[in-house]
């Protein structure tokens, strides 16, 4: 979402799209929602085995359970307004074909409630309960260009048989592959960036 409603601008969210489309196109089926709604967004994962998010995500510091995802509604303007999926409406999801989950977003896995610091409800585990595999996650805020290289590159990697592995299905090699592509794309980022620990080091794989 480049444009969210009460929210800054991301600029590279397009350009995330674009490169992840780019590299996957024919090797999967790909359904872009441009700007959707919380329902919208609820409703496609049933029949997805991935699914990808490019926008804001905020960490409730009073309700965990809150945490969320921000998405659009329509409501007959050009921008809308602002609509947003927390981490109880994604844990409501009950999924079949789940397994890649990747929220690219600020604090997906960060719990930053004092009261509650030892528990885990945070995005990500809101998208482990609905029964994702594997969930691509932040530990805080994440710079906007940094998100879109690493997800640019998680996918190359995934898809790159050099690693093992199909990038799909439920053998062993297919789910080492998926943390081994972070690592390679996070790997990428640090060399470039190795004095910025803080644009890097956020970036975690999560497995059920």
């Amino acid at each position: 979402m480049p444009t969210t409603p009460g929210a800054g601008n991301l600029h590279s969210a397009t350009h995330e799209i674009e490169d992840i489309k780019a590299t996957v196109i024919r090797k999967a089926i790909v359904s872009h929602l441009d700007c959707p709604s919380a329902m919208k967004v609820v409703e496609k994962p049933q029949i997805s085995h991935a699914v990808h998010f490019a926008c804001h995500g905020i960490s409730d510091s009073e309700r965990p359970s809150d945490s969320h995802l921000i998405l659009r509604k329509d409501d007959g303007t050009d921008l809308g307004t602002q609509d947003r999926l927390t981490v109880t409406d994604i844990s409501k999801a009950k999924l079949q074909n789940a397994q890649i989950a990747y929220p690219s977003a600020c604090s997906t896995a960060e719990n930053s409630s004092i009261k509650l610091s030892d528990e885990n409800i945070y995005i990500a585990s809101g998208f482990q309960l609905a029964g994702f595999s594997h969930v691509l996650a932040t530990q805080w805020e994440s710079k906007d260009t940094a998100c879109r290289q690493v997800a640019r590159d998680f996918y190359r990697f995934l898809f790159n048989d050099q690693l093992g592995g199909s990038g799909g299905g439920e053998s062993e090699d297919s789910h080492r592959k998926v943390s081994a592509a972070l690592h390679s794309a996070v790997k990428k980022l640090r060399a470039q960036n190795l004095a910025q620990p803080l644009k890097w080091a956020p970036f975690i794989h999560t497995e059920a």
